[in-house]
């Protein structure tokens, strides 16, 4: 049996549908936005998890927009670049200051691709520091090795190059704003 949602006083029913089709569109709206980032493929996916986890007792209701969101980063984690309230992190003193350090610009933005959050906490700084210098450490040992004509893992650090230019370029279009 469906609940029928309250009605403020003094309201038609019309006025409450118009009402109830305006918060549908507004959620929509905020799904869509939420899912911009994906592929057709992925998007596809996403239409076969939502076809299977509908919520109530027919499964024909929408569910919560933080599960929705919270699978959809499941498929396809949003990219680093499309936080805006990361660019402006890295964007800030501490951003310029790391920019010396690759290693440790490379760690900061591993750790905030993995907990979507800077390392503002002391355990966490300290973490991200621990990577810091255990990726320092690995990255002259290749660096090392690559000059002196010797097998080296060039993956290994054509991923810290990449990662490193990546937040280079966050750095920069954090001082812009």
């Amino acid at each position: 049996m469906r609940r029928r949602p309250a009605r403020p006083r003094g309201e038609t029913r019309a006025e409450a549908e118009v009402r109830s089709e305006l918060a549908h569109k507004a959620f929509l709206d905020r799904v869509c936005d939420d899912l911009g980032h994906m592929s057709d493929e992925q998007l596809a996916q996403m239409k076969g998890w939502l076809q299977v986890s509908g919520v109530g007792d027919k499964r024909n209701f929408w569910p919560d927009f933080v599960t929705i969101s919270g699978t959809a980063h499941s498929f396809c984690p949003r990219p680093v670049e499309d936080l805006p309230e990361l660019k402006s992190w890295f964007g800030s003193r501490k951003g310029e200051e790391m920019q010396s350090r690759p290693p440790l610009l490379v760690a900061h933005l591993r750790f905030i691709q993995k907990f979507r959050h800077p390392p503002t906490k002391m355990a966490d700084v300290q973490r991200a520091q621990k990577k810091a210098n255990l990726l320092e450490a690995e990255w002259q040992r290749a660096v090392q090795m690559r000059d002196r004509d010797r097998p080296f893992d060039d993956k290994f650090l054509f991923a810290i190059e990449q990662d490193f230019a990546r937040a280079v370029l966050l750095v920069v279009a954090g001082m812009q704003r």
